[in-house]
């Protein structure tokens, strides 16, 4: 064999085996990086802010949960209470270690879930109301209350503006929402008197403006029937918002 072919043979030889020292090492990062990018996409789902219904309080609240670098924290727009963390696991946000009493999170049908925890306490009592069988046998004392049963039909009559103040009470439970929204999105201030209005910035947090039923206009700052008065107070760590029924006097406050 001539040294010029032993010289092109020993060159492909020196390729092919680099080559091959390479392609685990290459396929070793490729791998890394999709179990990576797989993980930092868990739970992204959840980042934001949500609209949701509070279990312990049976309000509804706006909460924004953000990523950190142990996992995710949920915001409530109660002033002084601090973050709550969380992590991800089996497509749901679980408390983490400390904080066991706190709400599972999970999404259904694109909304925010909150699921109070699990406990195991509550199921004794089905065996109390069992036990206290034998004392409800003297309550067969307490049939006159059937006598009773004509008070909500007397009570609807008494008020025939039941429907309307129905209508009001919903409109001031949406300002409510948008005014803690606002304070979740503003460092836990909520806003002044001026901006509750329905025109500029305030009024994008309120999905559709409540509409004054006595009127037929929409909600307007005012003391007049189906109208509503907004206060900050304690410099914007708090608010107090009433509403007016169909007769001129409060009908809702809220908080």
């Amino acid at each position: 064999m001539s040294t010029w072919l032993r010289t092109v043979l020993d060159r492909l030889t020196s390729s092919r085996t680099t080559l091959l020292a390479i392609l685990p090492v290459v396929a070793a990062i490729a791998v890394l990086a999709l179990v990576m990018a797989f993980h930092g996409a868990g739970g992204r789902q959840f980042v934001g802010s949500w609209q949701v219904h509070d279990p312990v309080s049976g309000g509804t609240m706006t909460v924004r949960i953000s990523r950190t670098a142990d996992g995710f924290e949920l915001q409530v727009p109660t002033p002084g209470v601090a973050p709550i963390p969380y992590h991800f696991k089996d497509g749901k946000l679980w408390p983490a270690p400390g904080y066991e009493s706190a709400s599972v999170l999970s999404l259904v049908g694109g909304k925010l879930v909150m699921t109070p925890p699990d406990t195991p306490a509550a199921t004794p009592k089905p065996k109390a109301t069992q036990a206290a069988g034998p004392i409800v046998t003297a309550q067969p004392t307490s049939t006159p209350q059937p006598t009773s049963t004509p008070q909500p039909t007397s009570t609807g009559q008494q008020d025939p503006n039941a429907q309307q103040n129905d209508e009001i009470t919903a409109g001031i439970r949406a300002l409510q929402v948008a005014v803690q929204s606002w304070a979740v999105d503003h460092q836990s201030v909520y806003p002044t008197a001026d901006l509750v209005a329905s025109t500029g910035a305030f009024a994008a947090y309120v999905q559709t403006w409540p509409t004054n039923p006595v009127t037929g206009q929409p909600m307007k700052a005012g003391t007049g029937a189906g109208d509503y008065t907004y206060e900050q107070v304690n410099g914007g760590q708090g608010f107090r918002l009433t509403g007016y029924g169909v007769d001129g006097t409060p009908l809702v406050t809220a908080p």
